[in-house]
């Protein structure tokens, strides 16, 4: 009998759109539920005191999912699909505390197995299929897109709520086209179309958020983020988070490195493997970009991001995200891509945090940071602090707008020259940070005085 499958800890919706891939190929999924506050409390009355966030939220998931009654009179073997790490990150142990949660709770290893995505990819075949595994993959990818165009229509949209009620609908909508056998990229190109009727407002200008972290709390979405995404795309920010697919990218290059330790070694076989799936995901990550009309949404160069990161980590320490967290901070402040870098980290994480309290404010130097953790006080951390510095960066935004105009001629020009919805035209280095600033630079004329701004 073929175990179903449970997917969960990613964040949505990748959560509910892999489930639907892998069921199309004949495994049985659904999502683990949302990681919320619930699930966090959960996990913290099953756990030992001094476990991190992620640990907390997923172990309390498991728990929830794996003691509610499933809805075949059936009873069958549940396999939970999670994300997973290596070296001194705490992910590496989080199978052990997940098989003793649910033996406290009275589900056995016969009730529920866990499997985790850090495995190797032959290992990941022969326990999900070849095929199954790559229409995740796939699926995978195209959340990223999706999501990707909901973050950057937030902060120009008119109404936030109806922007998030109409991607619900239609992500739905993409995971039942995904279930029933089309392919992730096909289902995508046939619903690209649902923010259409999203009303625009006028242009202005809107402070940008390079969001980086451990890769859990980066990529899990809701309460395990804070809910930044939409809470600051709802206060009018730009706000860039590297794919998920960037931590399949990295776990994919670190199987060409030389191996940490003697118990990390792997086959010329699984080498060969991870390379060719290592060149398949820019061409996938493309293809899932051009479904959902999405502009410039780059997946970074896993060896870029190691040479930026190298003057302030090596690019040999391993666990959680290694170097990647360090080079994207870099390379935002090397684009001016931000006008403030957020890097979410769980609490009680120790590799995490030395990056963030030691070696981030050292490589951003002077562009303005802030460290958040996922703890019970989320939000009044989110309200407080981060509320300040997205009011210093619309302040800076409006600055660098000002600074644009200065001396110039804005003129018709510019109404053409202003992005689409989906649309980022300063992909790589920027002027400003500020997207509006770099428009109107571009499409601005000089006058014959600078007496000012000349609107």
């Amino acid at each position: 009998m073929t175990p179903s499958l449970l997917v969960g800890g990613l964040s949505w919706p990748h959560d509910a759109l892999i489930a639907a891939a892998l069921t199309s190929r004949g495994r049985p999924a659904r999502t683990l539920g949302p990681i919320d506050r619930a699930a966090m409390e959960r996990g913290r009355a099953a756990l030992p005191r001094g476990q991190c966030a992620p640990m907390l939220a997923t172990t309390g998931a498991l728990l929830r999912a794996a003691t509610t009654p499933s809805p075949s009179p059936t009873p069958t073997r549940r396999t939970f699909v999670a994300l997973g790490s290596c070296g001194p990150c705490r992910f590496a142990l989080f199978d052990a505390g997940w098989r003793r949660a649910l033996a406290g709770a009275g589900a056995s290893a016969s009730d529920v197995a866990v499997l985790g995505v850090d495995q190797s990819w032959s290992s990941l075949a022969s326990s999900l299929g070849l095929d199954a595994l790559e229409a995740a993959l796939e699926a995978l990818v195209v959340a990223d897109a999706f999501a990707e165009s909901v973050r950057r229509l937030r902060p120009r949209a008119c109404d936030v709520v109806d922007v998030d009620a109409r991607a619900l609908a239609a992500a739905s909508e993409l995971a039942g086209c995904i279930e029933a056998g089309d392919a992730p990229t096909v289902a995508l190109r046939a619903v690209a179309g649902w923010h259409r009727a999203v009303a625009i407002r006028a242009p202005e200008a809107c402070p940008r958020i390079v969001v980086v972290g451990e890769p859990w709390s980066l990529h899990a979405d809701g309460d395990a983020q804070l809910d930044l995404a939409r809470v600051l795309g709802a206060a009018g920010a730009e706000v860039e988070i590297p794919p998920l697919s960037l931590f399949v990218a990295y776990r994919l290059w670190a199987v060409r490195q030389p191996a940490w330790s003697p118990r990390a070694e792997v086959s010329t076989l699984e080498r060969r493997a991870a390379e060719r799936l290592e060149e398949r995901l820019p061409a996938m990550h493309a293809a899932a970009c051009e479904a959902a009309g999405l502009s410039h949404f780059e997946l970074p160069s896993i060896d870029e991001l190691a040479e930026l990161a190298s003057p302030f980590v090596s690019p040999d320490v391993r666990g959680g995200y290694g170097h990647v967290e360090v080079g994207l901070a870099v390379r935002a402040r090397r684009d001016r891509r931000a006008h403030v870098v957020v890097s979410v980290k769980s609490f009680g994480c120790i590799p995490s945090s030395g990056v963030s309290d030691a070696i981030l404010p050292t490589a951003l130097g002077e562009l303005p940071f802030l460290s958040l953790e996922v703890c019970g006080d989320g939000d009044a951390a989110r309200e407080s602090r981060l509320m300040l510095r997205l009011a210093r960066a619309t302040e800076a935004a409006d600055a660098e707008l000002r600074e644009a105009l200065a001396g110039r001629k804005v003129d018709a020009d510019v109404a053409g020259a202003l992005p689409r919805p989906l649309e980022d035209p300063f992909p790589g280095r920027r002027r400003f940070a500020c997207t509006l600033a770099c428009v109107v630079a571009d499409a601005a004329t000089p006058c014959p005085s600078s007496r000012g701004l000349d609107r």
